[in-house]
């Protein structure tokens, strides 16, 4: 079953955000409600779901929705339908809807929904894969096969400022699976709040080393926490134990915030947290910026001290016109917000030429260094210097 409606901001942003939602619709095929305890007694992770942070005005479109889904059919089993929709940064989009009757068959049907990328939804393999991915992480850092590597981070000096921890995962039977492929996964089925915590007690052990060492002691590292990450209610808590256990100087860590971070409607108590982490000495980071839709919004609710460049402006910034005035416009903004800018992706000295010229503060790319682990990173006495000796600085 093909169906193609038209979707408000709020019901994009709930299949967006919430990689599973459900409710109930009743046999008139009126939404009698979408609550995250229908899927905790299902055995679904209820902290997963939308649920009670559901937008009101996306309510009657959910309805008329279901209404279409379930509008002469007979469910005896569970039901599965794709809906396809657009979203307005990230184009095309598959959302898989599933219906089931409840054991009360007179009552009406479940429904979930979960958005799903189009590879996914066109590619049965790819999709087979992916489920084998979420057997396999489950025990995945109790077996030891997840492992931190680490990025340098350089000024327009080629002195290094940090580095971003990237988490690996090595898997025995697998072999080396990108963080593109199991990350989203650990998002939909709430592994990545463990792994999340895994990484943060790792890097912070890792900075009080390099806090210690002289040559490293400046050092910052930048630290991605997802939505999923900082919406769980213990987040903050065990972020500050892990900072106190490690003995780490807060000053060095940086939290890097992404853009898929449900802000349209900002959380006070959100705020506030993050403006005591700030108050420690811990900035913030707005990752891949200019790729999501709330971009101002982020600038304008939180105490950001650092904006990235996506690496997709950064790739044709020496030919698209666009592209460098997308640029100078995100560094005129910074500039004016006493915000510094560092640009991902940079990959040649021509790059590093003109985003130095135009006035980045950082550069971060394979032309600085690829991510290893911590040991080779002292091994290639990084301190000095990573680019060619005898290149010059532009002036």
């Amino acid at each position: 079953m093909r169906i193609v409606v038209p979707l408000s901001h709020a019901m994009d942003r709930a299949l967006l955000h919430a990689p599973v939602m459900a409710g109930r619709i009743d046999r008139q095929r009126r939404l009698c409600f979408v609550n995250p305890q229908l899927c905790a007694t299902l055995g679904y992770p209820s902290d997963l779901l939308l649920g009670s942070r559901l937008e009101q005005t996306c309510l009657s479109e959910l309805d008329t929705l279901l209404a279409q889904l379930s509008h002469d059919t007979s469910v005896d089993g569970p039901t599965v339908c794709s809906l396809h929709y657009h979203h307005p940064c990230l184009g095309e989009r598959t959302a898989e809807v599933t219906l089931t009757t409840e054991n009360d068959s007179a009552a009406g049907w479940l429904f979930f929904l979960k958005d799903i990328t189009e590879s996914e939804a066109t590619h049965p393999a790819l999709c087979n894969r992916q489920r084998l991915l979420e057997q396999a992480l489950n025990g995945a850092i109790q077996r030891r096969e997840l492992a931190l590597h680490y990025q340098p981070i350089v000024d327009a000096n080629r002195a290094v400022l940090g580095m971003e921890a990237l988490v690996r995962w090595q898997h025995a039977g697998l072999g080396l699976i990108s963080p593109g492929d199991f990350m989203p996964i650990a998002e939909r089925n709430g592994k990545i709040v463990g792994i999340g915590q895994w990484i943060m007690q790792t890097a912070c052990a890792q900075l009080a080393a390099w806090q210690r060492a002289p040559h490293s002691r400046h050092w910052q590292l930048s630290v991605n926490i997802s939505a999923r990450e900082i919406y769980e209610p213990t987040f903050f808590e065990v972020l500050q134990d892990t900072i106190t256990a490690s003995g780490v100087d807060p000053a060095g860590l940086k939290l890097e915030l992404t853009e898929t971070l449900p802000l349209s409607s900002p959380d006070q108590v959100l705020q506030r947290q993050l403006r005591n982490l700030v108050d420690q000495g811990v900035q913030l980071v707005l990752d891949d910026y200019g790729t999501g839709c709330t971009s101002l919004n982020y600038v304008k609710h939180l105490p950001v001290s650092w904006l990235k460049i996506d690496r997709s402006f950064v790739d044709g910034v020496l030919d698209d016109s666009r592209d460098q005035k997308i640029i100078a416009a995100i560094l005129a903004l910074a500039d004016s917000l006493d915000i510094r800018v560092v640009a991902e992706g940079v990959e040649t000295l021509e790059q590093f030429d003109y985003l130095h010229r135009a006035g980045c503060h950082a550069f971060q790319g394979y032309l600085f260094g690829r991510p290893v682990p911590a040991d080779r990173l002292t091994d290639r006495g990084l301190a000095s210097s990573v680019l060619p000796g005898n290149y010059r600085v532009p002036a």
